[in-house]
């Protein structure tokens, strides 16, 4: 059947006056009439040929609604004349009886079949006559013939509550306003709606909430504001948090709720749960190691609590350390610094290690005189017997020392250390090895090495994932003398972890994973004796591969000497995903591989990653690249906190 276009001519498009809009006309009719005469002959011969509705076929009529709201949306530039849009419509390219018969088939038992009929009346609410003979037919219930268009609109949603089609109601009402962005929302009409679907049902709460995302976008397209009761705003944040595998509505759904107008008059409550869902986005970033989402959400909610220390401390603490676990966001780090005072953060247990962490790793000689002035300036008598006798504290700070070649205050340190807890811990043998490690040289990595063997396995292993991934830094930058044995010596490290752990259940391999996926995307290309195949492509094979759990298989105890790349698998847990996804996404921009950043791109955004974000995090990335690193300075720092501990 010929298929007449929605565009008669370009005089069809109101208020013409320039040739622009021919152009722009013209330009759209061919990118669209195409897809739109194969949608509407797919459904035409679903109807023509009374065929089932299907899942296929159901998802063919889902899809032609979501094209009539792009044409819709492409308009917006562009005003055309309602009429004849009505012109893709499926009443005017099929036989009427057909139409009818079809419905009346199938409208008991299909909601996608009442969704035909109601969005026909919608798309042709100018056709008065058309629209009284659909109703007649296919509705029990009684019309009014001289209704105005909004009426036959309201009918349309009288009639989905009736068939209880709650599904279906956002999306007619967004669909009029598409049609008609001239009239005014009505805004009390959109909140019952939204009341209507605000019902905790796991098995469509992803539907409900995205229809609820869409008619906030709507809202926010007329530059309006549409208030939730509190009935609204509880039962959808219920909603939101009973999602499972879709962790990209759940932020989208709380990015919204965090941001809502309420028309509840207990504003210091409403103020609090508001927060309370923005501090769960904020632990739901950082467990995924999102410092991009960490940030934005904080951007939103800093100013909400006046002065920013009123915050919950442990919020402050979560996105100090998010901050501080990526190198690239050290500018947010100083910020948030600066905009707490010296006495919050010398009496804030929890902070202060993380901040002495971040002195450590920036060598922030100037900061770290700072602290240690401010501690004893404005730290509480009893905050300092607290630090003092605090695991995480000491341990930090004997870090802080040993950073800034403190050897008499970390010495003092380090016995405080062992007379309260017996011996030092992994995180201070860290300390002990990255300082010995700040010389390249043959010497530093045979004392590393001693040191790593005179201490318990269960304090040892953690360390061997820092020592590699400093041996391939400095093979990278051909800085070391060690450059013909360094294989062999990663080799010996980690064939010492896999026979204490065969399993590779310890978190260690997770680190391992992610420095050679690094080391692999960071290479020019791989050795002859390998495979031809482009390091990114590998990579990504790599991941896709590792990211299908098979029983009985384990990862790879040495990535480096598998003879087939393609044999390779590593460790890829929520933990280190995206750290591995950023480090391939960040390579491939760099060779202009756009393939493989949209695939970096698509998976995180599957895994909660919102555009915005991946935008924000890879401008902050290329910013910090292009500053100058900070100068490393070791200057002896002296510490005293001997006061301290005579107070006890």
């Amino acid at each position: 059947m010929y298929l007449r276009p929605f565009f008669q001519h370009a005089s069809t498009i109101k208020y013409m006056n320039c040739r622009f809009y021919s152009f722009s006309y013209n330009r759209l009719y061919s990118q669209t009439t195409t897809k739109g005469q194969s949608l509407v002959n797919n459904i035409t011969d679903i109807i023509n040929n009374d065929k089932i509705l299907n899942g296929h076929n159901n998802y063919m009529i889902q899809e032609y609604w979501k094209y009539r709201l792009e044409i819709l949306s492409s308009f917006t530039i562009v005003p055309v004349n309602k009429e004849n849009l009505s012109e893709l419509s499926l009443v005017h390219n099929i036989p009427f009886h057909n139409f009818i018969q079809f419905i009346q088939k199938h409208k008991q038992n299909s909601s996608v079949s009442r969704g035909l009929y109601r969005r026909e009346i919608i798309y042709n609410l100018g056709d008065t006559k058309l629209i009284s003979e659909i109703i007649r037919q296919l509705s029990p219930y009684p019309y009014d013939p001289n209704s105005s268009q909004a009426d036959i609109f309201m009918w349309c949603l009288n009639d989905a509550i009736n068939s209880q089609d709650f599904t279906m109601l956002i999306d007619l009402y967004i669909l009029y306003y598409k049609l008609y962005p001239e009239s005014q929302l009505d805004t009390k009409l959109a909140s019952k709606l939204l009341s209507t679907i605000s019902f905790n049902n796991p098995k469509i709460n992803n539907v409900l909430l995205e229809n609820y995302i869409q008619l906030e976008k709507l809202f926010q397209s007329h530059e309006e504001k549409l208030p939730l009761t509190n009935f609204q705003f509880y039962t959808l944040n219920i909603m939101a948090q009973s999602l499972k595998n879709t962790p990209l509505l759940e932020k989208e759904v709380k990015r919204q709720l965090m941001n809502a107008t309420l028309e509840s008059s207990s504003l210091n409550g409403d103020k609090q749960n508001q927060l309370n869902i923005a501090y769960s986005l904020l632990k739901s970033d950082g467990k995924l190691n999102n410092p991009a989402g960490v940030l934005a959400v904080w951007s939103q909610i800093k100013n909400r609590c006046n002065p920013i220390t009123q915050h919950d401390p442990r919020v402050i603490f979560h996105i100090f350390k998010i901050f501080n676990k990526n190198t690239a966001y050290n500018a947010e780090c100083r910020k948030l610094l600066e905009e707490l005072p010296p006495t919050y953060i010398c009496n804030n247990p929890l902070l202060l290690p993380e901040v002495l962490r971040y002195i450590s790793r920036t060598s922030s000689l100037q900061l770290a005189q700072t602290i240690i002035h401010n501690m004893r300036s404005f730290s509480s008598q009893s905050v300092q017997v607290l630090l003092w006798n605090s695991k995480d504290y000491l341990s930090s700070l004997f870090g802080m020392q040993l950073r800034f070649q403190d050897y008499k205050n970390s010495n003092q340190t380090m016995k405080r250390i062992e007379e309260l807890y017996g011996s030092l811990s992994t995180h201070e043998y860290m300390s002990i090895t990255q300082q010995l490690l700040q010389n390249k040289s043959n010497e530093t990595i045979l004392q590393a090495i001693k040191l790593l063997d005179s201490i318990p396995v269960h304090k040892r292993l953690p360390l061997y994932p820092m020592i590699i991934d400093k041996l391939l830094e400095w093979n990278k930058n051909k800085g070391s003398k060690l450059n013909e044995n360094i294989f062999p010596l990663i080799n010996e490290f980690l064939m010492k972890i896999h026979r204490v752990d065969y399993k590779h259940e310890l978190p260690l391999w997770e680190y391992i994973s992610a420095i050679y996926m690094k080391y692999l995307v960071g290479e020019a290309s791989l050795s002859k004796n390998r495979t031809k195949c482009n390091n990114l492509d590998l990579a990504k094979y790599i991941y896709l591969k590792s990211s299908r759990k098979i029983d009985g298989k384990i990862c790879s105890y040495n990535p480096w000497s598998v003879q087939n790349p393609m044999d390779i698998r590593i460790k890829i847990t929520k933990r280190n995903r995206l750290v591995i996804l950023r480090t391939i996404a960040d390579r491939s921009l760099g060779l202009k591989r756009n393939d493989i950043y949209m695939w970096c791109c698509s998976v995180l955004n599957s895994l909660g990653v919102l555009l915005s974000e991946l935008k924000t995090d890879r401008d902050i990335r290329m910013e910090s690249r292009n500053e100058s690193k900070e100068t490393i300075v070791s200057n002896p720092l002296s510490v005293n906190l001997n006061k301290s501990e005579d107070q006890q």
